[in-house]
């Protein structure tokens, strides 16, 4: 699915067993470093979204959305490897793709969106309506603190 934003800047969705929907975790890579890339486990049997902002036929920013299903039955999309590629940082890209992100669980009905954040990023995703939940907690290999966020959608 291709939604348009601005001239030459478009949103894409790709979702598992799209027939390019490992060519565009590959366009993802340039974005992260190796220890960050975008990859879904394929002997996970989850569904995965990956949002792709393409400007001039490149991947400048993407995220991650994967399916899950809470013990109450809920279904709820978990927001990850959400970046923008450094040239394009602070142009609004990032606001752009979380909104696209938004839009898309609620096309697909998802009750909401669960993320862990950067400590550095809490108010951006305040903006965008969504709020603190647990406790903060530090990843264990590169010692980054987290929060865990969750937006609801009606």
């Amino acid at each position: 699915m291709l939604i348009q934003i601005k001239p030459n800047v478009a949103v894409q969705w790709f979702a598992t067993g799209d027939s390019d929907f490992n060519t565009v975790h590959q366009l993802c890579d340039w974005i992260f470093p190796a220890s960050e890339r975008v990859s879904p486990d394929p002997a996970n049997p989850q569904q995965h979204y990956t949002a792709a902002i393409i400007q001039f036929q490149k991947v400048i920013a993407c995220g991650q959305l994967t399916a899950i299903t809470a013990g109450s039955g809920r279904r709820y999309l978990q927001l990850s490897k959400m970046a923008v590629a450094r040239p394009f940082m602070y142009c609004g890209y990032r606001d752009m793709l979380l909104r696209a992100v938004i839009a898309r669980a609620t096309q697909l009905r998802a009750e909401g969106i669960l993320l862990s954040a950067r400590l550095e990023a809490i108010e951006f995703y305040r903006s965008h309506g969504f709020v603190e939940f647990a406790g903060t907690y530090q990843h264990a290999i590169s010692g980054v603190q987290y929060q865990q966020m969750i937006l609801l959608i009606a």
